[in-house]
């Protein structure tokens, strides 16, 4: 995990997807007035945890990317789109406490 310091740009897919998981925090804080929509991210975040394998799989680079690009990545791609949406259609004020966390994990969002 690191912080989303330029200086710390993460060069593992996991390790940038750990950064965006460590603000889920910021859709915790905010969860109480916003409980369906930060709920579906959470879950999000959970379904692409668990569908991450282990440290102890000991899978090739080149096993663990095909793992992330047919387990991992449809996850992921779902999140993205459904929070581009969000913004994309006016369902959430960019200002609100939703929308400035939704906005933060887009800041530093990769493909």
């Amino acid at each position: 995990m690191c912080d989303a310091l330029a200086r710390n740009s993460p060069k593992l897919i996991e390790t940038l997807l750990a950064t965006a998981c460590a603000r889920e925090a910021q859709f915790t804080e905010v969860a109480e007035s916003f409980p369906d929509e930060c709920r579906y991210v959470l879950e999000s975040l959970e379904r692409y945890t668990d569908s991450t394998p282990s440290e102890g799989s000991r899978l090739t680079p080149k096993a663990r990317l095909e793992f992330h690009q047919t387990h991992s990545a449809p996850v992921m791609e779902a999140l993205h789109q459904w929070m581009e949406t969000q913004f994309a259609e006016h369902k959430t004020e960019p200002n609100s406490g939703l929308g400035k966390a939704i906005s933060y994990l887009l800041r530093h969002w990769t493909n």
